[in-house]
């Protein structure tokens, strides 16, 4: 007799109420997903919160010591990891899964994989690389990083899943005349991000154009970022949110032309692929997927990491031609309902669930 349970899978990663960034809402849509939800009874184990380093420590051991009690209830186990910290939490969890045969998908999200795995002394290299090597199936952002970590990790079976997004949530937001001098930052505010690159570049700008604002919207590091501003004389130009909710996220996107992303490494940003569904022009840099999805002078402009002029360039560029970054925006809107779609990326991974689940 044919058994019609539904299989169980389990997103293990950051906590989707109490841990901020692109991963836990990775983990939020795939929770809430009615393209997965249809076949497979999706649940979420939060192994990890934001906090100071005892707090997510004892989070972490009581976490997954209510995993080992409760694991023996799913099928399928998608583990999300990104550098550092994660990756080593997350082995304790592909060792226990792999000792009980258990069918394991690891998802990489770190931006930073390559400097952090090139970081390793060669005992830990070893470590991170049976890793990879024994689970399942590894998902990765773009091409790019497959090329990377066949590379590197040559037994491990490696699929490219695009980052997807609620595409209704941006598309009714349009280009409008009013707001080609607003720029938009989303993202923490770091040196990886590129922040203090763009607060330079933007200093140069306004000489050029005083009428172009930015929105610097991200945690991190935001009072020594305000305090910069202020202390240039830039908050007629620069207004600096801190971390914003959904919703606001969405009216800032309605207020604003262009999205700039000048950062030194990035998988793919959920900020560009939102940015880009709201029919905005997109100005990043040529690290990680970026390069894949954003074309010069078709849907935004490249510029190399940490080059001020080029920035500056692209800057007073989008200030100034209206049409032609409304044109670009309007691409980036029919680009993100083919490629980059919550249903397109959903629709991977349950093939890739249908394949372990055979």
């Amino acid at each position: 007799m044919k058994n019609n349970r539904k299989k169980r899978v389990i997103q293990i990663g950051p906590s989707i109420y109490h841990a901020n960034g692109g991963m836990s809402t990775v983990i939020n849509d795939l929770y809430d997903s009615d393209i997965l939800n249809e076949k497979y009874e999706i649940d979420v184990h939060a192994s990890y919160i934001d906090g100071f380093i005892f707090k997510r420590l004892l989070f972490s051991i009581v976490s997954f010591i209510k995993f080992a009690f409760e694991y023996r209830k799913y099928d399928i186990f998608h583990i999300h990891l990104a550098c550092n910290g994660s990756t080593f939490r997350k082995r304790i969890y592909v060792d226990f899964l792999k000792k009980r045969n258990k069918k394991v998908v690891l998802h990489v999200h770190g931006a930073e994989y390559k400097v952090f795995y090139n970081s390793l002394n060669q005992k830990k290299k070893k470590i991170v690389e049976n890793m990879f090597n024994k689970v399942d199936k590894v998902i990765v952002l773009s091409d790019t990083w497959k090329e990377y970590f066949a590379g590197i990790f040559p037994y491990s079976k490696i699929e490219v899943v695009n980052n997807g997004i609620n595409i209704d949530k941006y598309d009714d937001i349009y280009p409008n005349c009013k707001n080609k001098h607003s720029f938009l930052f989303l993202g923490r505010l770091s040196n990886r991000k590129g922040v203090y690159d763009l607060i330079d570049a933007i200093e140069i700008s306004v000489k050029s154009n005083p009428t172009i604002h930015f929105f610097l919207a991200g945690d991190g590091d935001v009072d020594k970022v305000r305090n910069i501003v202020k202390n240039r004389n830039l908050s007629n130009n620069i207004t600096v949110t801190g971390w914003i909710s959904k919703d606001e996220k969405i009216e800032y996107l309605r207020r604003c032309q262009t999205l700039v992303l000048p950062s030194y490494n990035e998988g793919l940003p959920m900020a560009i692929l939102e940015a880009m569904a709201s029919r905005k022009m997109i100005i990043s840099t040529s690290v990680g997927a970026i390069p894949e999805v954003i074309k010069n002078d078709i849907n935004g402009i490249i510029v190399e990491p940490g080059n001020i002029d080029q920035l500056v360039n692209a800057i007073v560029y989008a200030s100034n031609n209206f049409d032609i970054s409304k044109e670009i925006g309007n691409n980036n809107n029919v680009l993100a309902k083919k490629m980059y779609s919550r249903e397109v990326m959903h629709g991977k991974i349950g093939l890739i669930y249908e394949e372990l689940g055979d």
